[in-house]
C-alpha cells in the first residue's frame, strides 16, 4: 500500500484512537503502521489529528529577490556580450553597464542596475540557464593545425614550402669596391649569407 494512508481509513481510526486506553492505543498504532508502511511517530500524529494533507504549493521562506526584468536585461547583455562564461560576465557588467544604460541600448531601473552589479556569477549562470539559445554553441578558439594557414592571405618575403637546398656553392670573390669584405658567400638559391 502506498505509504500516505487513505482518509477514510484514518477517519474510521481517528475517533477510536482518542477514546481509547494506552494499550489499546499501541495495538491499533501497531496495526496502522503495519497496514500502511508508515513510520510509527508519523502515524501517531496522523491518529492525534495534528497532521493534515495540504495540497498549497511549498512556501519558501522568503521571496524571490531577483525579478524577470533582471532575468530579462542580463539576457539582453548576455546577447550583447556573445553569452561568455559567468565568471567573465561579471567582471564585465560594471565595465559596459553605465555605457549602455546611456546610450539607450539597456533600458532598465535603477534597481535592475544595481541587481546585475551585486549578482553573483552562480546567479548568473542560474538565471541564465533556462535562456540561453538552443542553436548557439560556446565559443571556441582556433585548434592548430593547417586548416586555416593557406586561407588566410598573408604576405611574407620567403615561401612557406620552400625547398631545402640539396647542396651549397661557394664562391671566393674579391670585391672591393662593392663591399669591404673579402670574401662574400653566396648560396645556390641567390641568398647572401
Amino acid at each position: 500500500m502506498d505509504n500516505r494512508p487513505s482518509r477514510a481509513y484514518l477517519r474510521s481510526l481517528e475517533s477510536r484512537y482518542r477514546r481509547a486506553r494506552k494499550k489499546a492505543k499501541g495495538v491499533m498504532l501497531d496495526e496502522f503502521t503495519q497496514t500502511t508502511g508508515c513510520n510509527r511517530d508519523y502515524a501517531i500524529r496522523l491518529l492525534r489529528g495534528d497532521y493534515t494533507y495540504t495540497a498549497k504549493p511549498i512556501r519558501h521562506p522568503r521571496g524571490r529577490y531577483y525579478t524577470a526584468e533582471d532575468a530579462a536585461a542580463l539576457e539582453h547583455l548576455s546577447d550583447l556580450l556573445d553569452w561568455m562564461c559567468s565568471k567573465l560576465m561579471k567582471a564585465a557588467i560594471p565595465l559596459v553597464l553605465a555605457g549602455l544604460r546611456d546610450d539607450g541600448t539597456l533600458d532598465i531601473s535603477e534597481t535592475c542596475a544595481q541587481h546585475l552589479l551585486d549578482m553573483s556569477s552562480a546567479t548568473i549562470d542560474r538565471l541564465r540557464a533556462r535562456r540561453r539559445p538552443k542553436g548557439k554553441h560556446r565559443r571556441g578558439f582556433t585548434k592548430p593545425g593547417t586548416l586555416l594557414k593557406y586561407r588566410i592571405p598573408i604576405r611574407t618575403f620567403a615561401e612557406r614550402n620552400a625547398p631545402v637546398p640539396d647542396h651549397m656553392d661557394v664562391d671566393l670573390v674579391d670585391q672591393r669596391r662593392q663591399c669591404e669584405r673579402n670574401l662574400l658567400f653566396y648560396a645556390r638559391y641567390g641568398g647572401c649569407l
